[in-house]
């Protein structure tokens, strides 16, 4: 086209002049051309005469002006004059309104154009403006396949990455790439660069193996192209290394790498610099891989780079800075201090000596960063707050307040602060850097690195809860994030158990631990210390859910890690030894308890030393062993020794002095020295009321145990006042157990009922009831227990309906949650059966006892005598009912399983002998009814002695036996003694008294005649 076009305009000049129209046609054509081939120096001087021509015309002639800003706008881009470019492209938009319409495709075009020269001033809001403005109208005009479409969405992805915002970029050039593959030809190198941004949208989301694909692929796009693109090829392998190294396939990034190296050797020549920049980074990816002798591998990577800079006359280049900074990391990691500092200093002269140079100020900047992590690393921390806050002040001034090098200043500053235990000052620092990291990153791995830095200093602090809800978003964001971030995954959630744990929240720490333990499990490198700590905190949740095979087994593997980690003697591992002996203490397997606690003590000995408060505490571990052993008195031996080492180790050791007299407390009421036991639990809840104040959990729990000594000290009215007390605590304490003060209620009814005060007791029970229905929910076992003591003591007060509701309710509930079989159902059946019985409801009274007996025969097989109680129960029920016959048998039945059993009371069998005496007598067979009198006599004399009412109540009967044989002396004899017993332990007006005085006087009258 072109050399027609000039032979055009030649013709024109000559025929007609400069300044005519269709000169300036020509002209636009010729532009047109230019543009089209990128000769932009040749489009703008066509265009420039376009426009001096039209200048001298009026506006009626027809002069494509609009095109002519449009070409000028795509010219002035070319040239990157972006002020020029969008004071064309305004002209040509207002022109193309009038001449086609505001939603024309010629208005697309110069938007589309717009659009992009906005984003090249960095005026995105115009820019975004434009580019989808653009994208709406050829959308709408030529449809989503078009390829002016396609050209506005990869335009309006360049401005997404200009703004770094990497996701949106990706979402375009995935659509753009779409309509440029079904363009081939148009499209070729468009659709090359698109694929190439895609995989740099992907590496800048760090989603690293998808990066990878893509790059892989533009490769082999590449190789479809000619050998002019070497450079660029190179430049994708490089970046190829770069994705690869960031997921850790060192293998492929050194591949590519290679081949990057080899493409620049051959376009460049092997000492260009170019080449020493690639191998600028294998020097680091060598470092990072980690392999053995990969420090000696990296530093003859940065040797080979200095060889090149100084070949390349670069040798006081930024970059040689660069390399200098990375050999004195080497050597810091080794250990290497004076040869670091070397380093340092060197690349510090060269960074001064480019003052003034941005480049060479934040160089600076970086050196002192690394200068202070030497100081760091020695624990030299005032000097490396110094060095940090240097650099730090460099990159303020150099690179501005939000820059990213100066959120790595503060956070390390913040760091510093932390390591000298300078919490509030570690937070603002690092709460400073991490407001600057998220005005660069909507989500990114720093920010998350950053949330989980700042809640391990306020984990630190004891700030629990603030601790919780950072690392709680740190771990939402490392799962959101692409790439491999399993293990500050599992760091995350083995700090959030760890928390979990503090708070006494053991569901919850152990659903973090597990989650830690799956990836751990997962991973095989460099995980030992994460992988120890996670063992650690499984096992102590399944100690406390007293699932203790499962707690066992991680305490074991713990220990294993620790001795290969850091030794058999450390005090990590004593530590372990104690948590394991702790679980076989709860397992009753106290001697291998004792075995685990002394082998922490002998390591605590060797560290602190006989006699120390450490080893005192690791005593009280053995003192509680003891004490579950039932060796009570070693048990007070050891405890005594160690409240004597606490005592003198100073106010730190109060609790511990606390504990300790609490312990004895209890080891003196095992010994039923309830009084030393009372003093020894009194002087514990002073010490920790002064400790902790009046409204404290382990003075509730103090008082707790001091009740109990008193309820077994038979000082029933003194151990109510100390429960009331001790609820009051816990109902002040918000954190505090309410089913412990639902329990501590029952010990008070439970201690009103034997006192007989049976409404107190009911109060008691009632608020017992309240607690557990709100609590553990309405139809729940222990709602049904409490309902059945309820139940006890309405039938005591008499209140018959109130009694079988309750009853009636605790089986309703007992056999919803445990089946109609267990032995909790019979237990409330058989008082169900026996409150009929009191309002003469025989029938369904022995109903409700025959079912219970029949659960009660499945699980007591072991317990006869609890089954002939039950026997004898229904039998009692039977003899109300006035059915002899049938209460004999029960009866007589419950003698035989008491006659068969060990372990009967021997009251109980003389008792059921006398009421089939009884029953015997009023069936008129006297004869077997003096014999179950005279055994029943026999009995209870045994069991009860000569002087027990038991006693007078058998003498009693066999009297009145004897008189209707018409053994007249016999009969006298035994009314005599039972008279005897019964003036000793009733009054004389009892009714029983009266009953013997009578038949020794009817007696007396018929020996007389």
């Amino acid at each position: 086209a072109m050399p027609l076009l000039e032979e055009a305009l030649r013709i024109q000049k000559a025929k007609m002049g400069l300044k005519d129209a269709c000169v300036a046609h020509t002209l636009l054509r010729m532009a047109e051309v230019n543009v089209f081939k990128k000769k932009f120096d040749a489009s703008l001087v066509a265009l420039e005469q376009v426009l001096f021509i039209s200048s001298s015309f009026d506006e009626n002639q027809a002069i494509d002006i609009s095109l002519c800003h449009y070409l000028l706008g795509i010219t002035y881009i070319a040239k990157e004059n972006h002020e020029k470019a969008v004071a064309s492209l305004l002209l040509s938009l207002e022109m193309r309104k009038v001449q086609f319409g505001p939603n024309s495709v010629e208005c697309a075009a110069v938007q589309d154009k717009l659009g992009k020269a906005y984003g090249k001033l960095r005026e995105f809001d115009k820019a975004l403006e434009s580019l989808v403005e653009a994208l709406r109208i050829r959308k709408i005009e030529l449809g989503n396949d078009s390829i002016d479409y396609a050209h506005s969405v990869f335009n309006l992805s360049e401005v997404h990455i200009a703004m770094e915002k990497y996701s949106q970029a990706f979402n375009c050039l995935n659509e753009a790439i779409r309509v440029f593959d079904m363009f081939p030809d148009e499209a070729g190198s468009l659709l090359l660069d698109a694929v190439v941004m895609k995989g740099d949208s992907l590496f800048q989301l760090k989603d690293y193996p998808a990066s990878v694909a893509v790059f892989q692929e533009a490769v082999e796009m590449f190789s479809h192209f000619s050998q002019s693109y070497g450079e660029s090829v190179a430049t994708l392998y490089y970046k190829l290394g770069l994705a690869c190294s960031k997921m850790n396939a060192y293998e492929e990034a050194f591949a590519s790498f290679r081949q990057c190296i080899r493409v620049f050797s051959e376009d460049l020549g092997p000492d260009h610099l170019r080449v020493g920049d690639v191998m600028y980074d294998v020097g680091k990816l060598v470092y990072s891989h980690g392999e053995h002798g990969s420090a000696e591998k990296s530093m003859e990577c940065f040797k080979e780079v200095m060889r090149i800079y100084s070949l390349n006359k670069h040798q006081n280049h930024v970059r040689a800075a660069d390399v200098s900074v990375q050999m004195a990391t080497i050597h810091t990691d080794l250990g290497e201090y004076d040869e670091a500092r070397d380093a340092l200093k060197k690349a510090l002269k060269i960074y001064e000596g480019g003052i003034g140079e941005k480049t060479s100020l934040v160089g600076k900047g970086l050196t002192l960063q690394q200068i202070g992590r030497i100081h760091y690393a020695k624990n030299e921390f005032d000097q490396a707050l110094t060095s940090f806050k240097d650099a730090l002040q460099i990159f303020q001034d150099t690179l501005g307040e939000k820059d990213m090098n100066v959120s790595l200043a503060l956070s390390n500053i913040g760091i510093v602060h932390a390591r000298k235990s300078e919490h509030e000052k570690a937070v603002e620092m690092c709460t400073k850097a991490l407001k600057i990291r998220k005005l660069h990153f909507d989500d990114d791995q720093d920010i998350a690195d950053s949330l989980f830095n700042i809640a391990n200093i306020l984990d630190d602090w004891g700030r629990k809860d603030e601790a919780l809800i950072l690392f709680e978003k740190a771990l939402k964001l490392y799962k959101s994030l692409p790439g491999d971030l399993e293990i500050s995954q599992a760091n995350c959630q083995q700090r959030i158990g760890s928390i979990y744990w503090s708070k006494g929240n053991v569901d919850d720490a152990l659903i973090a631990y597990l989650d830690a333990h799956e990836i751990c499990e997962a991973e095989h490198e460099d995980i030992e210390e994460l992988l120890t700590s996670v063992h650690k905190g499984l096992g102590n949740c399944y100690f406390l859910q007293e699932e203790y095979d499962s707690s066992l087994n991680h305490f074991a593997k713990c220990l294993k890690l620790q001795r290969e980690e850091i030794g058999e003697k450390s005090m990590d591992v004593s530590s372990t030894y104690d948590c394991i002996g702790r679980l076989y203490t709860n397992q009753g397997k106290y001697a291998e308890a004792i075995d685990f606690h002394t082998k922490s003590l002998h390591i605590i000995e060797k560290h602190h030393g006989k006699g120390s408060k450490e080893s005192a505490s690791c005593n009280m571990l053995i003192a509680k062993a003891l004490f579950k052993m039932e060796k009570y008195d070693l048990c007070l031996e050891l405890l005594q020794d160690s409240l004597k080492v606490m005592c003198t180790a100073g106010d730190d050791c109060i609790e511990d002095v606390a504990d300790i007299h609490h312990e004895i407390g209890l080891v003196q009421k095992r010994l039923e020295k309830y009084e030393e036991a009372a003093t020894s639990l009194k002087t514990a809840l002073g010490i920790r009321m002064k400790v902790h104040g009046k409204y404290d959990i382990v003075v509730a729990n103090t008082l707790l145990d001091f009740g109990k000594v008193l309820e077994e000290w038979k000082d029933p009215e003194e151990a109510i006042s100390v429960y009331d007390q001790a609820i009051t605590v816990f109902q002040k304490i918000p954190e505090s157990n309410c089913l412990t003060i639902a329990e501590t209620y029952v010990r008070i009814g439970e201690l009103f009922e034997e006192k007989e005060n049976y409404d107190s007791s009911l109060f008691s029970m009632k608020k017992a009831l309240k607690i557990y229905s709100k609590n553990c929910g309405s139809e729940t076992v222990i709602v049904a227990k409490t309902l059945h003591k309820l139940g006890r003591i309405y039938d005591r007060l008499d209140e018959t309906e109130k009694a079988k509701a309750c009853f009636s309710e605790a089986v309703k509930i007992f056999r919803s949650n445990l089946g109609n079989d267990d032995i909790l159902v019979s237990n409330s059946l058989k008082c169900l059966g026996t409150v009929y019985s009191r309002s003469n409801q025989f029938a369904k009274s022995v109903e409700l006892c025959t079912e219970a007996l029949r659960i009660q025969k499945n699980y007591e097989r072991e317990k006869p005598e609890n089954i002939a109680d039950s026997l004898t129960n229904i039998g009692n029920i039977l003899n109300n009912w006035n059915k002899k016959e049938q209460s004999l048998q029960f009866y007589e039945e419950a003698l035989r399983v008491y006659e068969e059993s060990d372990s009967a009371d021997a009251s109980d069998v003389a008792n059921c002998q006398q009421t089939i005496g009884i029953l015997q007598k009023g069936l008129g067979d006297f004869e077997t009814a003096l014999t179950c009198f005279g055994k029943a006599l026999r009995g209870h004399r045994s069991a009860e002695g000569d002087k027990s009412l038991s006693v007078a109540t058998d003498l009693y009967y066999m009297g009145m036996l004897y008189d209707s044989f018409g053994e007249a002396e016999k009969a006298l004899q035994c009314f005599h003694e039972c008279l005897k017993i019964r003036r000793k332990e009733l009054e004389e007006d009892h009714l029983d008294v009266l009953a013997a005085k009578r038949f020794i006087a009817n007696l007396e009258r018929k020996m007389m005649y």
